[in-house]
């Protein structure tokens, strides 16, 4: 099967030379859309260009007037549809009919919004004639954006929060199961985020040669995309990994290597390279312009852990190529979209983060096999996350943790095999969601032991407890201290002077002290926690289970000079608790 890639370019080919475009016919997925959905328009087009994905050789493009008269664009693409040849995601897929070009456009105003399709090449420019279509208030809350209340949180675009809560899902081939068994576990759970990767072993993106791009794996993507949104899930889409460029077997795939007909001589000079650049910046306007309309597409990833393609330490041409890359990519998508990168091992790199215009950081953390455990935190998963996101409480920016597991033991990932309680699971995500983070952890191992073992349970209480939580308010402050007086329990979270949130833990209950150590749990036994600064008056407390998200017990205090004491009324290891002011 020739890729459509290859197809597109061979139709290229039979266009007579210096042919002024004509387009053949048009036409839209609807009349009517809701905001922040999609508005499509399919076009047959005639027309002389030698690479379809080369705007100097051909543009095709969109423009709008929405309701109050502001003039928008939106960049079309080449497409070439597939049919399914067998019976799931993973199946083949095969060309049918002839390629045509789409542009894709999700509204942001209600009203009467009108169009007009532009075709240019070298050769002359088409228009087609002027049309309409209604766009509906609805009820999406649209894409994900920094919270413009508070620079450390997210929201969407409607300003409701978003707190991202999910998993790594970033391959389904040759796993037992496909993406949407996985999204479906995930929606079920509560979840809204989910991270996948562009990657040569799977969703491979790229071919053999530069802008010799998959269009069966885009229209794969396509349906992923759709399939996501109909269970309220998110899609951070990682557009590179290190493997890809420097493992050997998937190196030798890469288009971008001197050694297989690209510009590349080496690392530096890949990230150096204006010719290199180029290219990266067309596949980047092509991802834009065919994903960029999708309002779950939560954020663009540039890369994968970066800074493992050299043992160069934090070196400036990464952080020059990522302020590039992430402003040519913001101008291609017009904005819509959060922007980010990711690197790998302990050094938070704070320079990268601050200096190359991306939307926020993310952490990838790992728990070291037990002979290799450094310094105390990371006997104890919560201890570790909140160690890993402290560097950054100071830097005006979301953080969140996108990676997060045991570490691999070459092909033994232990102690993961024997952890079906989930322990480390649990901590790790109470504490990035109440102790600074923007989310929860994102965890790793989603095909050999999330899904297998059943973790889901930990996403659903997480995500129940913070649902009706709005902390993108800049009246919340962080709380993080043992409480107890006696550094047996901490208390992490959230508060205003009339509201809070906590989760409340009992010390001894890590990882380790579990899988390693065989301890039995430590319960919250005879426990007093003074929540201090908050206004005089009378407090309800919701106690929630923490295993469930279900409230267990509801009392009730007052304050004494601004100080909150609660006896706390249940014996577990831990147990998370709202307050407000009666």
């Amino acid at each position: 099967m020739l890729r459509a890639g290859v197809i597109s370019l061979l139709l290229a080919a039979s266009c007579l030379a210096g042919e002024r475009p004509v387009i053949l016919a048009t036409e839209t997925n609807r009349r009517q859309v809701d905001r922040y959905d999609i508005f499509e328009v399919t076009a047959a087009v005639r027309a002389r260009f030698e690479n379809p994905f080369r705007a100097g050789d051909i543009r095709v493009e969109l423009h709008l007037v929405s309701p109050s008269g502001r003039n928008v664009t939106a960049r079309g693409f080449y497409d070439q549809q597939f049919v399914r040849v067998k019976g799931h995601d993973r199946g083949e897929l095969r060309p049918a009919g002839k390629p045509r070009w789409k542009v894709r456009f999700a509204p942001d105003e209600a009203g009467a919004w009108s169009y007009r399709l532009i075709v240019a090449t070298r050769g002359g420019t088409a228009r087609s004639e002027p049309g309409q279509f209604l766009c509906t208030p609805g009820n999406l809350p649209g894409p994900a954006r920094v919270a413009k209340s508070n620079p450390r949180r997210f929201a969407y675009a409607d300003g409701s929060p978003c707190l991202p809560i999910g998993m790594n899902v970033c391959w389904a081939a040759g796993g037992k199961q496909p993406f949407k068994t996985y999204l479906d576990a995930m929606s079920k759970a509560g979840c809204n985020y989910a991270r996948v990767w562009l990657c040569s072993w799977d969703l491979a993106f790229e071919g053999k040669r530069l802008d010799d791009y998959r269009l069966d794996t885009a229209q794969r993507l396509d349906e992923l995309f759709e399939y996501a949104a109909g269970r309220g899930i998110g899609i951070q889409l990682c557009i590179d990994n290190f493997s890809d460029f420097v493992k050997g077997d998937k190196a030798t795939l890469n288009p971008y290597w001197r050694r297989n007909g690209g510009p590349g001589a080496d690392v530096p000079d890949f990230f150096r390279n204006e010719r290199a650049a180029a290219h990266y910046e067309r596949k980047l306007a092509y991802l834009a312009a065919r994903y960029g309309a999708h309002a779950n597409l939560f954020a663009w990833e540039l890369w994968n852990e970066m800074n493992l393609l050299t043992e160069a330490r934090q070196p400036r041409y990464m952080i020059e190529w990522t302020k590039r890359m992430t402003a040519f990519l913001r101008a291609a998508d017009g904005g819509r979209h959060l922007i980010t990168t990711s690197i790998a091992g302990n050094d938070p790199w704070l320079e990268l983060w601050s200096g190359s215009g991306v939307d926020f950081a993310q952490v990838h953390v790992y728990i070291p096999h037990p002979e290799q455990i450094n310094y105390d935190a990371e006997l104890d998963a919560a201890e570790l996350i909140l160690s890993r996101i402290g560097p950054f409480e100071d830097l005006p920016m979301p953080v969140i943790v996108g990676e997060y597991g045991f570490k691999r033991d070459g092909e033994v990932n232990l102690p993961e095999g024997f952890a079906a309680d989930g322990t480390h699971i649990h901590n790790a995500m109470w504490a990035a969601a109440m102790g600074g983070s923007a989310g929860g952890v994102m965890p790793w191992w989603w095909d050999k032991y999330i899904h297998p073992t059943n973790q889901y349970r930990h996403f659903t209480a997480v995500a129940k407890f913070c649902r009706d939580l709005d902390l993108n308010s800049p009246d919340w402050r962080i709380v993080a201290d043992h409480f107890d007086g006696q550094g047996r329990v901490r208390v992490i979270g959230w508060k205003t002077q009339t509201r809070g949130a906590f989760w409340i833990r009992r010390l001894g209950n890590g990882w380790y002290d579990r899988l390693i150590e065989k301890s039995a749990p430590r319960m919250l036994h005879n426990v007093i926690v003074r929540i201090p600064g908050l206004a005089d008056g009378r407090y309800r407390a919701e106690w929630v289970d923490t295993a469930t998200g279900k409230v267990v017990k509801v009392t009730f205090a007052a304050t004494d000079a601004g100080v909150l004491q609660l006896n706390v009324p249940v014996q577990a290891p831990d147990v998370a608790l709202k307050t407000s002011m009666q």
